[in-house]
């Protein structure tokens, strides 16, 4: 009986010699088909990993089971300490779609005080939604019901096994796999079939991008640039999963998260682009100077201090500092900033204002009637509305490469070298602290203060500084949704602040802005305000700043360097800016896109397709850039909404129904866009309305024009602020 116990060990040992003898014969052939593959479907993968020295030599040893395994020789470490890799990866993705839904991003019912067709048609798709998902006794609560998904992130790919796991029970459009490290990815060339998958995807048109060996910005960036070239709704309506659980994985899984909602956030949108348009094309017709990037401010006027100034809570505690040294700093005021200022006797040299719509030229007429603007040089961006720009005697303006007017000149060989000429500016968003920080940065400024710039206050704080008449006097609302705190972070001096997504967003932008700018020059970028904390600027108290060397500065030589050598006139005429504008080009361009939806949609991959294929026809597109890019926004959005719909139901039928419903509306949008297009250059904010008959879009037919809203007025005051302040006085105490 010992010695027939003996013998059947025996046999099982050579039964294993011999499996693994076969495994490494198998390995070894799998390893070439599988770059034979890559170099067909994906060959940067082949070219980087055909001949890929390890870092962290391993060996393959053969499980009972027949399945490949991995031991690294330096720790004797087995990568799966499971029984069988492949059942054990096959139960924890069946788990994972059981137990999980969808991350889905849902735009609500948005208030229109303008009267814009993105509006009008996004509110009209979220009712058709809200109607809908009232029938809940259909709706897809985790993946394993929907049985599809649009996009899907995974995390460690380990050997390969949760690719074959993942594709044999749910149909996924978009796979989008990091792998930190590129010795476990070669070591998966051996053990999994890559060549039967990517014959399979490519059969089938599904998206497959290999994230392999990437650092965490590195691996955000590539992910950007996915979405980007797929569709950005994608990462509106997704999930992921995480195969191995390293350091390295939850490292980069941590990082993408903090920062995965900003690859859909603020994508803009179609009226905007228009608004935006006419204004820059309407600043050319009136000979508006814009800032010219091949000139550059005198270092003798750049390493002056410059105390950056916002309306935040703060000011009041620094106002006497600033009044004290207002001559021995340049001085720019932050949009509201400039009333405060004013009320104590601060002379401001710049002014920040970034808005579209008129409500910043509402509140400067409280200063008509009074001198105080003739020297203040304005900062501003090509967008801005010209009644704004009517108030100000001096302009600085800036373009930005993502905004129409420049695109527009870019991408048209009689006006290129005028883009290349004007002088752009990042990060100018979303609020005006953003353009005024980013006006200073790109102009050379490097000794920069800042002050009531808080993106949130603390608790005991109002929201605004008391000395703003705007908000204590006059009434300007302070209480609507922009305005609404609802989320904590680290304050600049210690403790929390109360602060929401807009402010939280702005903050995270000046500091991106500040580590940009660290790169190439040395900054003395320093944070006075008692606000929210920026990792990027140095925190220091006004009543710490030494003084001691700082001199009066000649205000008149800066006015002068501005007005007479930053500058220059575009010279583009009215029949220059008509032959810029095809509008037959647009209209072309439009029903391509709407023929992209023509023949059955039979499934909802199908219907994800045909969106990626509108994404390919608006970034690849290289002869509609400036049409592309006019409507990219709007359709990002759209499609998130449309997505909402196709994913929501178990019943794919059901799921097309609605989804039809909804991409019907898209279509009447872009019908509309035609028309409201050929108002070019002349769809001026606020004045638009006359042109479409005080109507928004037109009437289609299962949706109709609406009117446009009576109330136009973004700032409600209370009472008339025109003439109604004090006397200026210069004080510094």
């Amino acid at each position: 009986m010992q010695n027939e116990r003996i013998d059947i060990e025996d046999n099982a040992l050579l039964d294993l010699v011999e499996l693994q003898k076969k495994l490494l014969e198998n390995l070894q052939f799998q390893f070439q088909n599988n770059l034979i593959a890559f170099k067909e479907f994906i060959p940067d993968i082949y070219h980087r990993f055909k001949d890929y020295k390890v870092k962290n030599p391993f060996e393959f040893f053969c499980m009972d089971n027949g399945v490949a395994n991995i031991q690294f020789k330096n720790t004797g470490e087995i990568f799966y300490t499971c029984n069988n890799p492949q059942t054990y990866t096959d139960e924890d993705i069946i788990q994972f779609l059981k137990e999980t839904t969808l991350n889905k991003t849902f735009y609500k019912y948005e208030e229109d005080v303008f009267g814009q067709i993105h509006h009008r048609y996004s509110n009209e798709i979220v009712d058709l939604l809200n109607k809908n998902k009232i029938d809940v006794e259909h709706k897809a609560n985790t993946l394993y019901d929907l049985k599809a998904m649009p996009f899907l992130i995974l995390y460690g790919l380990g050997l390969g096994y949760p690719l074959s796991s993942l594709y044999s029970n749910i149909e996924i459009a978009n796979l989008f796999v990091i792998e930190p490290n590129e010795d476990i990815f070669y070591a998966s060339l051996y053990a999994f079939d890559y060549a039967s998958l990517l014959i399979f995807l490519n059969d089938n048109n599904y998206k497959l991008h290999l994230c392999i060996g990437k650092t965490d910005e590195d691996a955000l960036l590539d992910l950007i640039n996915f979405c980007h070239n797929e569709g950005k709704f994608l990462s509106a309506c997704s999930s992921f999963f995480i195969h191995n659980i390293t350091d390295d994985i939850k490292d980069t899984f941590n990082y993408i998260l903090k920062n995965y909602s900003k690859i859909h956030s603020s994508l803009g949108f179609f009226d905007d682009n228009l608004f935006g348009l006419s204004h820059a094309l309407n600043h050319v017709k009136n000979k508006i100077k814009f800032l010219n990037c091949k000139k550059h401010l005198t270092k003798d006027i750049t390493k002056n201090p410059v105390f950056l100034i916002g309306n935040g809570p703060s000011l009041d505690r620094d106002i006497q500092f600033i009044k004290k040294h207002q001559d021995k700093a340049i001085i720019v005021a932050c949009g509201t900033a400039i009333d405060p200022l004013y009320n104590e006797g601060v002379q401001v040299d710049f002014f920040a204002a970034v808005e579209r719509a008129a409500a910043t030229a509402e509140t400067l007429t409280m200063f008509e009637n009074t001198n105080y603007l003739d020297d203040v040089i304005m900062f501003t961006i090509d967008v801005i509305h010209p009644i704004t720009i009517s108030k100000f005697k001096h302009i600085a303006m800036f373009s930005k490469q993502d905004d129409p007017f420049y695109v527009l000149l870019a991408n048209n060989s009689k006006t290129k070298n005028i883009a290349n000429h004007l002088q752009s500016a990042n990060y100018t968003n979303p609020l005006v602290s953003n353009l005024g920080l980013a006006s200073l940065l790109y102009l050379g400024f490097d000794n920069i203060y800042l002050f009531g710039i808080d993106n949130g206050k603390r608790v005991e704080y109002d929201l605004h500084a008391k000395s703003s008449a705007l908000y204590n006097k006059f009434g300007a609302l302070d209480n609507i949704e922009n305005y609404i705190l609802s989320q904590k972070r680290e304050a600049n001096f210690g403790g929390e602040v109360e602060t929401n997504y807009i402010y939280n967003l702005s903050a995270d932008y000046l500091d991106r802005l500040i580590f940009c700018f660290q790169q190439d020059i040395k900054l003395n970028i320093f944070n006075c305000s008692d606000g929210q904390k920026l990792q990027n600027a140095i925190s220091l108290q006004s009543s710490s700043i030494d003084t001691s060397s700082w001199k009066n500065i000649d205000k008149k030589k800066v006015l002068d360097e501005f007005a007479n050598k930053l500058t220059f006139n575009p010279n583009l005429n009215l029949d220059d800016i008509a032959t810029l504008i095809d509008k037959d080009k647009y209209n072309k361009f439009v029903d391509k896109i709407i023929s992209l939806f023509q023949g059955e949609i039979n499934t909802k991959i199908d219907f994800t397709k045909r969106m990626q294929d509108v994404n390919h026809l608006i970034y690849q597109n290289k002869d509609n850039v400036f049409n592309a890019y006019m409507l990219e926004g709007s359709t990002q959005s759209l499609f998130i909404l449309i997505q909402d719909a196709l994913y929501h139901y178990k019943d794919e039928d059901k799921s097309l129904k609605i989804a039809k419903e909804a991409l019907d509306l898209y279509i009447y949008f872009l019908e509309d866009s035609k028309k409201l297009f050929s108002f070019l250059p002349n769809y001026i904010l606020e004045q638009h309305k006359e042109l479409t008959n005080y109507k928004i879009g037109f009437d289609h037919a299962k949706s109709k024009s609406i009117d446009v809203p009576k109330d136009f007025v973004v700032i409600r005051l209370k009472d008339n602020i025109k003439g109604n302040i004090a006397k200026f006085s210069k004080r510094y105490e």
